[in-house]
């Protein structure tokens, strides 16, 4: 199922990279950029909240690094 960064959650992402990471189909500089933006997200570490602040975070990260119209075969 093809489905836009824009749409994509954060555990849906997760779950990408971890496919994505087992069958070899990313470049060295694919696999660095995506783990980075993970490893932000999961930095977010507030005392109450933990869930809703990470999806803040990777909402901003999104808007920032990736190409919102671009497609993920997730």
């Amino acid at each position: 199922m093809k489905k836009a960064i824009r749409d994509i959650t954060f555990d849906e992402f997760i779950d990408y990279c971890n496919d994505r990471a087992c069958d070899g189909a990313w470049s060295l500089f694919t696999a660095l950029n995506f783990t980075e933006a993970v490893r932000r997200v999961l930095n977010v570490k507030p005392l109450f909240g933990r869930k809703k602040a990470r999806e803040k975070e990777w909402e901003r990260i999104k808007r920032e690094h990736f190409k919102l119209d671009a497609e993920l075969d997730l």
